[in-house]
């Protein structure tokens, strides 16, 4: 039990000893902005209207955060504007489905195309795939993490 428990510290720390100026490295914005995402999404299928909306301030929040964490990569910070497109575009089509704003639509459709095209012009950019795609929603992960887990 210690072990597993020795083994899931280190995994858990991403800082390895580096005093970090952020306030919050972005492997932890990111996991914040997925909890969020995925409560606003729950709280959708769930038709907890009010509460869903709520969600979207977190949610919102850190995926601005996201694109204020990136260390200057292009291709990287495409992929965060992908997202960020993502994540409106599920917010105004929540809002249309749960309240029947038809309205909407055209931003949800507005943003896929935004969305879709930083995508597009982020895979034209890189040279390397699964890195670029392990920063974008849920392709995103933290490649240091997932080369420390051990698993039994």
């Amino acid at each position: 039990m210690k072990e597993q428990t020795t083994k899931k510290a280190a995994v858990c720390n991403s800082g390895k000893g580096k005093k970090n100026s952020r306030f919050l490295s972005r492997s932890t914005v990111d996991i914040l902005n997925s909890l969020s995402w995925f409560f606003m999404d729950a709280f959708w299928m769930l038709q907890f209207p009010r509460v869903c909306v709520c969600c979207i301030i977190p949610t919102a929040i850190t995926g601005i955060a996201l694109l204020l964490t990136n260390k200057g990569n292009k291709a990287v910070m495409l992929m965060d504007i992908s997202t960020n497109c993502w994540i409106w575009m599920n917010f105004f089509w929540i809002l249309q489905d749960m309240w029947n704003l038809d309205f909407m639509m055209p931003y949800v459709k507005l943003l896929t195309l935004i969305g879709i095209a930083c995508l597009i012009a982020a895979v034209r950019m890189s040279d390397d795939l699964p890195a670029l795609f392990s920063q974008f929603g849920p392709f995103r992960s933290s490649a240091s993490y997932y080369k420390n887990v051990h698993i039994d």
